[in-house]
């Protein structure tokens, strides 16, 4: 297993990820574990996940500040 892990693993404060969705998502992490993003500087909005995240640490699946 590995940390950072997401379909992004770490984004920057210039990046912006929107209007897209993921299904049937199956991700598996120790730290910064998240299904969009395991570590988020930037901007996410207008995204939907249906699946499941497991994480020894750490677990991002909250909404995040826009």
């Amino acid at each position: 297993m590995v940390s950072y892990t997401g379909l992004f693993g770490k984004t920057s404060v210039s990046s912006i990820l929107s209007n897209f969705s993921l299904t049937n998502v199956e991700i598996t992490g120790v730290y910064a574990t998240g299904a969009v993003v395991g570590e988020n500087g930037g901007i996410i909005k207008n995204i939907t996940v249906k699946g499941n995240v497991y994480s020894k640490e750490d677990s991002k699946g909250r909404r995040q500040k826009q």
